[in-house]
């Protein structure tokens, strides 16, 4: 899987399993999204799967998708996957997104993964069950797990 998408992933109802993402950079099943993602199951209550990042650069990003770019989608999506934030500078942490530009949108999604942000020197933080920060549409969504921010 590309880590900058800027194509349709229609999922089909289906679900992907055994994902460990680890990376000292922005980390997601896309890293960046300009398209579309819907209608897919990332992780399965019994194997959750995780994403992490151990990035200490000035800017991070972390989540299912670490960034919405343009007019991306994030539709009928859901994330068992535990989301991980290990590091410094800004950080960016959600469930399904991290970030979602201005016309961007998440919506009919729900997050059952944990969601935690273990900072060595932080200068901000934004952390959410679905989005850490938003200036886009954000819809019909649900989070069922507490986000942690371990200082």
């Amino acid at each position: 899987v590309p880590r900058d998408f800027p194509g349709t992933f229609d999922g089909g109802n289906h679900t992907i399993k055994g994902l460990d993402i680890e990376t000292s950079t922005s980390a997601g099943f896309f890293t960046t999204l300009s398209g579309a993602l819907k209608n897919v199951t990332f992780g399965t209550a019994d194997n959750h799967g995780r994403i992490c990042t151990t990035s200490t650069t000035a800017e991070t990003s972390v989540g299912l998708v670490a960034s919405l770019t343009g007019s991306a989608v994030i539709d009928n999506v859901t994330s068992y996957m535990d989301i991980e934030a290990k590091g410094s500078g800004c950080v960016y942490v959600g469930g399904i997104a991290p970030l979602c530009g201005n016309t961007g949108s998440i919506s009919n999604c729900a997050n059952y993964g944990k969601v935690s942000l273990t900072p060595s020197t932080v200068s901000a933080a934004y952390i959410g069950g679905i989005a850490g920060d938003s200036a886009g549409d954000i819809n019909n969504n649900f989070n069922t797990k507490t986000c942690f921010y371990y200082f």
